[in-house]
């Protein structure tokens, strides 16, 4: 029997700042065309997660493999070659230019022979972004501004998508768009891990990584959503451990909790 080999594989990852661990020993892998949400309360290292996949932190101890490839010690434009394209919490635009220039940069490294035919695929995920090409990108609304982002990230091709928190600080109907929007993407076959606080939007049809809540009645509200979507369009769940011990924080009790 055939087996696959995982697009991401992430091994024993231990990630800290200074003295202070955040990552303790993760270990996951990440099929093709699958969507995976990270979940968890603010400080139980989701963003690092991504950042330390990216390039843009250094692992203390673990290894990153992607496609085949020894990936943990590339710095970030290396990894970002190979594919991996992740939109941060913050956005990161050209706030003087225009939407449709931040769109373009997106195609500079991985995707100049097919910039045009990427433009208009995105102005077709992202309708309100054609009507707004020529419009400075500082002058778009917050959601707008996320549409971009994402947007560019999918100008360059990525054949694993990182999006942290895209839903962060938007009004409920830009979430319902942004919402609409990955689910196109993975309607077309595209590979994400995605870290959202927001569960409704974060359990639509992807499979729960890990999660966190810091009391019990946030960890029964979690296991409740989760088991509603497990019945539904969310099936595959799988067991995670090292992403926080438990321990003591600023006078809350953190507790790791498995998907299992």
């Amino acid at each position: 029997m055939a087996t696959h080999e995982p697009l991401l594989s992430v091994e024993g990852l231990h990630v800290s700042y200074g003295t202070k661990e955040v990552l303790h020993g993760i270990d996951y892998s990440i099929s093709e065309r699958e969507v995976v949400a990270v979940l968890g309360a603010n400080g139980s290292g989701k963003s690092t997660s991504l950042n330390t996949i990216s390039g843009f932190v250094a692992p203390s101890a673990g290894k990153i493999v992607f496609e085949g490839t020894d990936i943990t010690e590339l710095p970030a434009h290396k990894i970002f070659r190979h594919g991996v394209i992740q939109v941060s919490q913050s956005r990161d635009l050209f706030p003087e230019l225009t939407v449709e220039h931040n769109l373009r940069l997106g195609a500079t490294i991985r995707n100049r022979g097919e910039e045009e035919e990427h433009l208009e695929r995105v102005f077709e995920y992202f309708p309100r972004l054609s009507q707004r090409r020529r419009q400075l990108a500082r002058t778009l609304s917050g959601g707008e501004q996320q549409m971009v982002a994402i947007g560019r990230a999918v100008m360059a091709k990525p054949r694993l998508l990182l999006l942290d928190e895209p839903s962060s600080g938007l009004a409920p109907q830009f979430i319902n768009e942004i919402g609409t929007i990955i689910q196109a993407l993975k309607d077309d076959g595209a590979t994400m891990l995605m870290v959202e606080q927001n569960l409704a939007l974060a359990l639509q049809g992807r499979r729960p990584l890990h999660h966190f809540a810091r009391r019990r009645r946030q960890r029964r509200r979690v296991r409740k959503i989760i088991g509603r979507q497990s019945r539904g369009n969310c099936p595959h769940h799988i067991s995670l451990t090292g992403w926080s011990n438990s321990r003591r924080e600023n006078g809350d009790f953190h507790e790791g909790l498995g998907v299992a």
